[in-house]
């Protein structure tokens, strides 16, 4: 689950109670059967820079790149593709401990190549540049992502979908306050910017870490007015593509009726598609959900405390509400939880590598 600023909503990746989605919620781990509890602590965020041209030297982001003048001819796809693939092998060529890869990435950069940007500015966010003591350097970073992200029109700032990474990148900055004043609002200003530079005209790909969080952000109202319906637009948009957070996200949404839907039935399987994705916040959902019922659907505790246990076995703070699910269960019915969970565990038992959300990103998200 993604860690939301404890100004506003506390909780983080553990889960504070199951209807409490205070950003993503612990949901996947990392080896086949061995899990571990992801905590999210406070979130900060800081204010967008102004300064758009000369970051690094004294070219900063004007005009076009030498290599672009002496190939007029090839497409804007093409030297966008060929710059990404350049900036990411200086980018490894720095962590192999090539010096010189360095020099060469801020050059780069300040040609106008705009992933050499990102990457410079990731290596500082990350503490990764040489000499830095692996300590991240917020300011050169913040600087870095404003030239790969920021597109000038005469001298004035056009827009900032220069590149969706710098973007999103930048919208964690804000959030979290790293460097700067925490800002939820220039937060969600990034992190909108970094969606829709990721779709290209006439597709529908989402980009579910930004998805996530401008849902986050505004259902909860993080330093903006709380709108429930949009998140809710959100919501769906992540649950489409198939991300854990963003089915819980929506699963609890409809379930609850925020954003002037209410639908428990449509909600179970959104969940159900979360919990089986080891999403811990929608086993401990579904496990409340199948203990009460509701009009719709009867409470069914074999199943109940077939979630709780799965649950407990993700996070043991769990343990005690999967104990006594169980001990209220006669003999029989308790020996059909634990065949249950371990048909489940059997089908389910590759554990989805998990997205740290704190994390600034360089390389491509997949799909999920």
């Amino acid at each position: 689950m993604i860690p939301m600023p404890s100004i506003c909503c506390g909780g983080g990746w553990t889960v504070a109670n199951s209807t409490d989605r205070s950003i993503p919620q612990e949901g996947n781990v990392n080896m086949k059967y061995k899990f571990s509890v992801f905590l999210v602590t406070a979130l900060a965020v800081f204010p967008v820079h102004a300064d758009t041209g000369k970051v690094f030297g004294s070219s900063g982001l004007h005009g076009s790149r030498q290599q672009a003048r002496t190939a007029q001819t090839e497409s804007g796809q093409r030297i966008w593709q060929r710059d990404q693939s350049y900036a990411l092998d200086l980018y490894r060529q720095v962590q192999s401990g090539n010096a010189s890869a360095v020099t060469e990435l801020k050059k780069s950069a300040n040609s106008g190549n705009r992933w050499a940007a990102l990457q410079y500015g990731y290596l500082a966010h990350t503490g990764k540049l040489p000499g830095s003591g692996g300590k991240p350097d917020m300011s050169t970073a913040i600087k870095a992502y404003n030239l790969s992200a920021k597109r000038m029109d005469k001298g004035r700032l056009a827009d900032i979908n220069g590149n969706y990474m710098a973007a999103y990148n930048m919208g964690l900055v804000y959030y979290y306050g790293q460097g700067v004043a925490a800002n939820g609002a220039e937060a969600l200003r990034w992190f909108r910017a970094a969606e829709s530079a990721y779709r290209a005209p006439g597709q529908h790909r989402v980009f579910w870490p930004a998805t996530v969080y401008i849902a986050q952000i505004l259902e909860r109202g993080y330093g903006v007015a709380k709108n429930e319906k949009e998140a809710l637009e959100y919501w769906e948009r992540a649950a489409k593509a198939n991300e854990a957070e963003g089915l819980y996200g929506y699963g609890m949404a409809i379930l609850n009726g925020k954003g002037g839907v209410q639908n428990p039935y449509r909600a179970y399987p959104v969940l159900l598609n979360a919990a089986n994705r080891w999403h811990v916040g929608a086993m401990v959902a579904l496990a409340k959900y199948q203990g009460s019922g509701d009009k719709l659907r009867e409470a069914n505790p074999v199943d109940a405390a077939k979630w709780w246990t799965i649950a407990a076995m993700v996070n043991k703070r769990y343990s005690r509400q999967a104990e006594k699910a169980m001990t209220a269960l006669p003999v029989a019915k308790q020996q059909q939880v634990r065949s249950q969970t371990r048909s489940w565990l059997s089908t389910h038992g590759t554990v989805p590598k998990s997205f740290d959300w704190k994390q600034p990103i360089n390389t491509e998200i997949p799909q999920r």
